[in-house]
């Protein structure tokens, strides 16, 4: 049976660059690896330097800004004069539009896969942005160690990490885990972006205080076919927020207050 182009996301990766020739594109870009994005009446500069391995850099490469739609809505419920985190930033690009097109106070974004944070680096710096604070951590219920669990050799979003060293091989170093609250200390957080593969309840948890204090809206990624939506959405209805969905894994957490 001969099957059509399937649809990114879907297909293997590399069928994907074949349908639509962006090989040959990446090979083309100038700078080298660096993809410009044209985006609200400006131009925003990824570097995306995995692009032929890994998903999550693909958007760019084909002129789009990575989930801009999901990130429009956030932007709607969300007062950008406050500090925003960035939980689970991956390349970069929900940071990028937290600094630059929301104009936050001060964003935190974490990431805990190393090659990632030089690649984040790499476009903050592309952009001239500077009101980013980098985290090489997973955001977590307590300060300590998280360890990778699973990861995807063409999803970079889809690497899992857990509480404590682990028992990976050596080569594979732990990294650090820390809650929000102890990072944002007493600074006014309006808006949190938690994509964190099954640690959900840590991270909020880690963040109760700023969620009592601060009341900041959340976006969530939830999975459902993991069972994922329930224990988070009772915890933040409990704490007075209501939810709404984005999409099919992503959902906004917004306080009654706001209502």
């Amino acid at each position: 049976m001969t099957h059509s182009k399937r649809k990114w996301g879907i297909s293997p990766i590399q069928d994907f660059i074949e349908q639509h020739g962006l090989r040959e594109k990446f090979e083309a870009l100038d700078p080298p690896m660096v993809a410009t994005v044209p985006y609200r009446g400006s131009s925003f500069k990824f570097y995306i330097p995995d692009a032929m391995t890994d998903k999550m850099q693909l958007a760019p490469l084909l002129g789009q800004y990575h989930e801009h739609f999901l990130l429009e809505k956030f932007n709607s419920a969300v007062d950008s004069n406050g500090i925003i985190c960035d939980l689970g930033a991956n390349f970069g690009s929900h940071t990028v539009y937290f600094a630059a097109i929301m104009k936050a106070r001060m964003v935190h974004s974490f990431e805990p896969q190393a090659h990632l944070i030089d690649v984040i680096k790499k476009t903050l710096d592309l952009n001239q942005i500077d009101n980013v604070t980098l985290h090489h951590a997973v955001a977590g219920a307590k300060s300590g160690k998280a360890h990778l669990k699973r990861t995807n050799a063409e999803n970079s979003g889809m690497a899992e990490f857990r509480p404590g060293a682990g028992d990976r091989p050596a080569d594979i170093r732990p990294v650090d885990m820390l809650p929000v609250d102890d990072v944002v200390g007493d600074a006014h957080v309006t808006g949190v972006k938690i994509d964190v593969e099954g640690m959900q309840m840590p991270v909020l948890r880690g963040m109760s205080k700023t969620i009592r204090r601060c009341a900041p809206v959340l976006w969530l990624e939830l999975r459902p076919a993991k069972g994922e939506i329930e224990q988070p959405s009772e915890w933040l209805a409990k704490r007075g927020y209501r939810r709404s969905q984005m999409s099919f894994r992503d959902f906004l957490f917004i306080p009654e207050t706001s209502a």
